[in-house]
């Protein structure tokens, strides 16, 4: 057998500091294909850390749209108290 049909193969256009989670898909994919299960373990790790990273980007946008909304809303309140102070 070739070495490449025993063991995982990284994915060809993905550096390991520059992987998306459908790299580490497609890895175990591989890893199932070829049934060598030995770097399952890590891969599962790492796509559960992706998707821990998206979960959080996730809700850090739509904190930044609650947040967006507050300050237009702050941000008329006090255009309003400046315009009284002018008429005043």
């Amino acid at each position: 057998m070739e070495k490449e049909t025993i063991y995982h193969a990284p994915s060809q256009n993905c550096s390991g500091w520059n992987r998306t989670l459908c790299a580490v898909l497609d890895e175990m994919r591989t890893c199932y294909k070829t049934r060598n299960f030995a770097p399952l373990m890590g891969l599962i790790e790492e796509a559960q850390t992706y998707g821990n990273r998206m979960e959080a980007k996730l809700y850090d946008v739509r904190e930044y749209e609650t947040l967006k909304k507050r300050y237009k809303a702050l941000q008329e309140k006090m255009n309003g108290i400046k315009k009284g102070d002018e008429d005043a």
